[in-house]
């Protein structure tokens, strides 16, 4: 399963080692994101920012509000991986220990708030890793975190029943994706018009090593999502057939994208590792080291949304 491949992006300099040197592969897809981001973080007097080309990027409407702070994640620790979504109506932010939903025009409260392991009825579990995104066309919400557990890990999808996210307890639908000792690491979170697609780097958890990456399609709920029943899943990269870029490498962090008005094809980009190997590093290494790894490969999810093809 090889993807097609870009042209060259420039390096990004940063950390070496472990967890982070697999993680940092998104971050040469993410770079317009963050500097987006930028703004909405820092306080109004600092709201506007030159960048590269002497634009100003400018807070919207002047939204600038404390969200979830250090004590809603205390059980989890550092970092609590915060990440949110916008809609037309609300705005909802997760990280590792607590979901929260605010009204977009009033972000000073939440309207709603729980804790993660109840959310998803794992409170025997550690859960990791947020992702949430809002469906504009389907007017739905996705939310997926990581389950932890000895020999028994899993995947967590959940689906809004309705564009209103408010009720946490019985407004949202919820399957689980068994792993068993496998950990799909750092999940990333897109959708087409057909699938809700999820990006992953497959870790063997005993040995800590990265074995490949993968991408979950799964059917995007119907008009009748409200049902909660199970969609349909297939899975992308395996052991015997790893996900690879366009050279022939195994893939590292695949991305799906997020779109403003989702086509069939679900596009998912992954970037080439650009470090060199670390000494003695127990996680997913680059062995690579030559000038030509600054590209990012493409590919997408086709198909219907019980027959998802890559």
């Amino acid at each position: 399963m090889r993807g097609r491949r870009l042209k060259p992006v420039p390096d990004v300099p940063g950390r070496h080692g472990g967890r982070a040197k697999v993680r940092r592969r998104c971050a040469l897809l993410a770079t317009a994101a963050v500097m987006a981001g930028a703004a909405a973080a820092l306080p109004a007097a600092e709201a506007s920012l030159p960048d590269a080309a002497g634009m100003k990027l400018d807070l919207f409407r002047g939204f600038n509000a404390p969200g979830l702070s250090s004590a809603d994640n205390e059980s989890v620790g550092e970092p609590p991986d915060p990440t949110g979504s916008v809609s037309r109506l609300h705005y909802v932010e997760v990280v590792n220990a607590r979901i929260a939903v605010y009204e977009r025009e009033r972000l000073r409260r939440p309207v709603a708030d729980m804790n993660a392991p109840t959310f998803w009825g794992a409170e025997d579990s550690t859960i990791v890793d947020p992702q949430i995104a809002w469906d504009d066309r389907a007017r739905r919400w996705y939310y997926v975190m990581l389950r932890n557990r000895p020999g028994a890990n899993s995947i967590f999808f959940a689906w809004s029943k309705s564009a209103d996210p408010s009720d946490l307890e019985g407004g949202w639908c919820r399957m689980e994706i068994p792993l068993g000792r496998l950990f799909d690491d750092f999940p990333r979170l897109g959708f087409s018009a057909a699938h809700v697609l999820i990006g992953t780097n497959v870790f063997d958890v005993e040995t800590r090593r990265f074995k490949f990456a993968r991408v979950w399609a799964i059917a995007k709920p119907g008009a009748d999502a409200a049902t909660c029943e199970r969609p349909a899943l297939k899975g992308f990269g395996s052991v015997r057939r790893p996900l690879r870029e366009a050279d022939g490498r195994k893939a590292v962090t695949p991305v799906p994208a997020v779109p403003v008005k989702p086509s069939r094809r679900g596009f998912i980009v992954a970037a080439d590792c650009i470090e060199d190997e670390e000494e003695g590093g127990a996680e997913h290494s680059c062995h690579r080291r030559q000038p030509r790894g600054r590209q990012i490969t493409v590919w997408h999810v086709s198909g219907p949304p019980d027959d998802p093809r890559l």
